[in-house]
Parts: structure tokens; sequence; C-alpha cells
């Protein structure tokens, strides 16, 4: 037993940004040993390593989701969840936090505010998909939102009914490690998360309204986080759109 454990620690992968926080701490120590004893400081510059891949989900994909018949009210919660956030993005942790007290409703809009979860900041964002509105407002006359409690509960279940809209559906994926580098076929049940989402809506309202309609919608401080890590190439039906002059939805 011992044995298979150390096989399988020695064949793990590491990533070159595993590696990168590693050598970053380990200088930062010996930047404190220099200080402490009046030694020369080391250089802590380090080179931003490349980034695994994530998966862009595409339209296709979430509507392939959605078809699926919830058996519980806890099912049922998720897939509401998507059909809200595919439109705005949020984080799930704070999806899960809204308030009926919070929600206001007009004739056109619905206004959600709540605190975001990375910033401890209020924020109010504006909802204008009619079907989402439906969710909320029928949410409200419950005068209770989600049955889930967190996002581990959420990435649980998304996963359990991913496995049965995809099956042994698979995308390559581009993974970065430090033995080889390359497009791996991986399941798409396995890598699903409720961040597949909040990239999803990213690409879908850069698309539609620009990149500050979408970075106000998700909640990111600034130009480089969302354009490094959520919005990946326009999505092949929408540059085509754009570039035959058509108008969009």
């Amino acid at each position: 037993m011992i044995i298979g454990e150390l096989k399988q620690k020695k064949n793990k992968v590491i990533t070159p940004l595993t590696v990168f926080n590693n050598v970053y701490v380990v200088k930062m120590f010996l930047n404190f040993i220099a200080d402490k004893y009046q030694l020369d400081r080391v250089d802590v510059k380090l080179k931003q390593p490349k980034y695994s891949k994530k998966w862009h989900i595409t339209e296709e994909d979430v509507e392939q989701l959605l078809k699926y018949q919830p058996k519980t009210q806890l099912e049922t919660d998720v897939l509401d969840i998507i059909r809200i956030n595919k439109t705005i993005g949020l984080r799930i942790s704070e999806i899960l936090k809204v308030e009926p007290e919070n929600i206001k409703e007009f004739s056109d809009y619905t206004e959600i505010r709540f605190i975001e979860e990375k910033k401890s900041r209020e924020r109010t964002v504006i909802i204008t998909d009619e079907q989402a509105r439906k969710i909320i407002g029928d949410r409200l006359l419950e005068n209770k939102f989600w049955n889930i409690t967190d996002y581990f509960i959420f990435d649980k279940l998304i996963k359990k009914i991913a496995k049965e809209q995809f099956g042994e559906e698979t995308v390559k994926i581009y993974k970065v490690n430090s033995i080889k580098s390359g497009y791996e076929d991986l399941k798409k049940c396995d890598i699903i998360s409720s961040h597949a989402f909040r990239r999803y809506a990213a690409e879908r309202n850069i698309s539609k309204y620009g990149i500050d309609v979408a970075r106000t919608m998700g909640g990111w401080s600034d130009f480089q986080v969302i354009t490094r890590h959520y919005s990946d190439f326009m999505d092949k039906e929408d540059l085509k759109d754009k570039l035959l002059g058509k108008k969009q939805n």
C-alpha cells in the first residue's frame, strides 16, 4: 500500500504554475533571511508561466443541460440557477446568497443587490432576460430562493446532471504541465463546474454588449482578469454574424 502511494506521488504531474508559486515563496523566504543577516537579496522577478485552457462551454452544451428533467427540488434549483446566471456571470457563491428583500422588479428589468464574495463590497446587477426574470419573480412569490447551501453541492449536482446529458462526450482542452503540454480529451461531465457558466456569460456579454458591460455584470475589477481568464476568442457563430453584419438577438 505504501509503495503504491509512493508510485502515485512519483507520477504526479506538476504544473508550471505550481512551480512558479513555490519558487516565489522560496525566494521571498531567502530574502527574509538575507534581511535578517544583512546579506544580498535575490531577485524575485519571475516569468509568468503559461496557463492551461479552461473549458469554454458552448451554447449547444448549455441547451443540452437545460433539457434535463429534474428529479428533485435541488436539481430544479441547479437548472434555474443556470438559466439566470448564463446571462449574468456571477460567482455561484454570490447567487446562492441572493435575498428576496434585495430584489426590485420593474416593468422591463429586475435589480439584484448583493455583496461581492471576494471584495466584500455592495453591487447591483440589472437583469433584462425574460426567462431569468420570470424565475426570479416566481421565487419571490415563495419568499425563498435556493435550497442549495453552498457551491460544493451545486458542483456535485451539475456533474451528475452533465453525466446523464453528456454521457461519455469529451472535449479537447490544452493542458500545460511539467512533462508534456498539449491537447487532452477530457469528459465534459468531469470538467464542468459552476465557473463554466461564469465564463459562458462573460463571452456572450462581450459579444452582445461589449467588454465594459460584461465586466460590470460579472464584477471583475480590471480588464486584464476578464480577458485572460474568462473571455476566449469570439464564438464562431457570433463572429460570423458580426462579419456578415447580422443583427444579434
